[in-house]
């Protein structure tokens, strides 16, 4: 857990498989694709259409574009699994784009099992834990939010580094620019916010503690109280 880096983050290199080497640089400039669900206007500007009026021109209704991260470890009790999964579940029948970590292949599966279009699978290099995701690829401004969230980062593996940086965009989107509503999660202790966040958060403690940071609402399931704030929230 990276004691010897004096950073909570719950994170171990040893344990962390290394990413192929092509992958290791920034792929900042690799093409991506869109999945913000948003449609360009057509022609002219797209607005008034020569009758003087304010109506964008689009050739499709769209859904809505309300990304929600709901983040599992797969370190996690079954119990906590279990309820993450009922949850993004909900989401997703309300329409809301849930973003997944792929570090529990079965839960992945168990999600893009419900939709595929309202789940965005985030991964830190092509392949990942045999886990195919057009949301790979890390950017310098993802690695560099991981870097300032982590105390230690000149001493980790560049594997490290890119699972870090992957959750930064979980937490941002894939080009920084979509961001969450919140993060919705769990720990054994409850952490929320960053001074909260102790070795015992576990390895989930690294993207409370980010997101928290950056203002971000924190859900942590293991609070009596995060059920109700969803309901209430998200209406699910």
């Amino acid at each position: 857990m990276f004691d010897d880096l004096n950073d909570n983050s719950g994170f171990s290199p040893e344990a962390a498989s290394k990413p192929p080497a092509e992958n290791r640089s920034s792929h900042q400039d690799r093409p991506q694709g869109n999945s913000y669900g948003q449609s360009r206007p057509q022609g002219g500007g797209g607005y008034g259409g020569g009758g003087g009026g304010f109506q964008r021109k689009e050739d499709k209704v769209d859904d809505p574009y309300l990304p929600i991260a709901v983040f599992v470890d797969k370190e996690f009790s079954e119990q906590a699994k279990t309820s993450l999964f009922h949850i993004a579940s909900k989401l997703i029948a309300k329409g809301y784009t849930v973003r997944i970590f792929g570090d529990d292949k079965e839960f992945v599966q168990k999600v893009t099992a419900v939709s595929t279009k309202f789940v965005e699978v985030y991964l830190p290099w092509r392949n990942f834990n045999e886990i195919e995701s057009k949301h790979t690829w890390n950017t310098l401004t993802a690695k560099d939010i991981a870097a300032k969230q982590f105390s230690g980062w000149d001493k980790i593996p560049d594997a490290v580094k890119g699972i870090l940086a992957s959750q930064v965009r979980i937490i941002f989107g894939d080009r920084n620019n979509s961001p969450v509503m919140s993060l919705i999660t769990w720990s054994r202790d409850g952490a929320t916010r960053a001074s909260e966040v102790t070795k015992d958060t576990g390895r989930v403690g690294f993207i409370i503690k980010m997101a928290s940071s950056y203002g971000f609402g924190v859900l942590n399931i293991a609070k009596e109280s995060s059920g109700a704030i969803i309901e209430r929230t998200y209406g699910i």
